[in-house]
C-alpha cells in the first residue's frame, strides 16, 4: 500500500492518518480505549477496569465492540481502496485479557506499559503466511481460524499455546478474555444451519452498552481447534481445545438475532449496521 501511493506522488502518513488513524481516535472514547503505543502497523490499544467504577466493568465487552468498529473503518477505506485501484488493507485484531494490574515504567515523562496481554494480543492478531499461502487458505476469505500443527509442522510465529493462526480482517478472544465476558453479559446459545456451520461451531449472542448509554449486540463464535498437516485443515485436535471469534458480519450479526428472537424475549434491532456499513459487509464467513 504505502510503495503503491509514493508511485502516485501520495503522501503514505497523510493517507493513513486521515483514513485509518483518525477515524479510529474518534472510537476510543465511547469504548474508554486509550492507546498504548504504535509500533509498524501494530496498534495496541488498552481498556481498563477502576475499582471505584464496577458499573463500568464491561472492559472485554467493549473491547469486542471497539474491534468491531475498527473493522468497519477498514472495510470502508477498502471501498475507497477498489475505487481507486489500491491494494486492499488487512489486519487481525486480538483480544487479550490479564486481571492483575499492569506496571508502568517510564522514560523522561513517557509512559511505558508492561503486560502479559500486550504479547498475547500480538500473538492472537497475528496470520500464517504457510497457512494464507495454501490452497485451503485461498478459501478462506477473512475471519479468523486457529490450527494445531502436526507434530512435524514448524510454527512460523511463536505462541504461547502451540497453535497457528489465520486472521485476516479478524478478531480472536483469548480463553481468559472469554471467561471474563460471559462474567459480563448474559449469552444466549444459537446453533448454526447446517449450511453455516463448520469445525462443530456455534453463536453466543448477548447485548451491552457503551460509556455513552448506546446498546450493542455483541455475537461470539465458539469452534473446535482442528489439526493443520501443512495443507489443509483436517479433524478436531485430540485435546479438545476451542477458540473464539468476534463476528464482525452483519449477516451473521442478523441472523443471530432473528435465531435468538424465534426462542425468547426479542433483542432490538441494535446489530449497529448503518446503510454504508452494508455496502462494505464481507462477502465470506467462516
Amino acid at each position: 500500500m504505502t510503495n503503491e501511493l509514493r508511485n502516485r506522488n501520495l503522501n503514505p502518513a497523510s493517507h493513513f492518518s486521515l483514513n485509518f488513524f483518525e477515524p479510529i481516535n474518534k472510537l476510543l472514547e465511547s469504548y474508554g480505549a486509550k492507546k498504548v503505543f504504535i509500533e509498524g502497523d501494530a496498534v495496541i490499544l488498552s481498556i481498563f477496569e477502576y475499582e471505584d467504577t464496577p458499573y463500568q466493568w464491561l472492559c472485554v465487552s467493549h473491547a469486542c465492540g471497539l474491534a468491531r468498529k475498527i473493522l468497519q473503518v477498514v472495510d470502508n477505506q477498502n471501498v475507497k481502496n477498489r475505487q481507486n485501484d489500491l491494494p486492499e488493507l488487512e489486519l487481525g485484531l486480538g483480544i487479550a485479557f490479564s486481571d492483575e494490574a499492569p506496571t508502568f515504567l517510564y522514560d523522561e515523562g513517557r509512559e511505558i506499559m508492561i503486560s502479559p496481554a500486550i504479547n498475547r494480543a500480538d500473538q492472537l492478531s497475528s496470520c500464517s503466511a504457510a497457512v494464507k499461502r495454501s490452497e485451503y487458505g485461498k478459501r478462506l476469505g477473512r475471519g479468523v481460524v486457529v490450527l494445531a500443527p502436526a507434530p512435524r509442522e514448524i510454527i512460523n510465529k511463536e505462541s504461547t499455546d502451540k497453535l497457528i493462526r489465520y486472521n485476516v480482517n479478524g478478531i480472536e478472544l483469548d480463553f481468559p478474555a472469554y471467561y471474563k465476558l460471559k462474567s459480563e453479559l448474559s449469552f444466549r446459545r444459537i446453533e448454526l444451519d447446517s449450511g453455516k456451520r463448520s469445525n462443530n461451531d456455534h453463536l453466543l449472542v448477548a447485548r451491552y452498552p457503551d460509556l455513552e448509554g448506546h446498546m450493542h449486540v455483541l455475537v461470539i463464535r465458539e469452534a473446535a481447534v482442528t489439526l493443520w498437516d501443512g495443507e489443509k485443515a483436517g479433524r478436531q485436535a485430540a485435546d479438545g481445545r476451542c477458540y473464539y471469534q468476534v463476528i464482525s458480519d452483519p449477516e451473521m450479526i442478523a441472523y443471530a438475532i432473528e435465531q435468538s428472537n424465534q426462542r425468547r424475549r426479542p433483542l432490538p434491532d441494535i446489530s449497529g449496521t448503518t446503510a454504508e456499513e452494508k455496502t462494505t459487509a464481507p462477502r465470506l464467513f467462516h
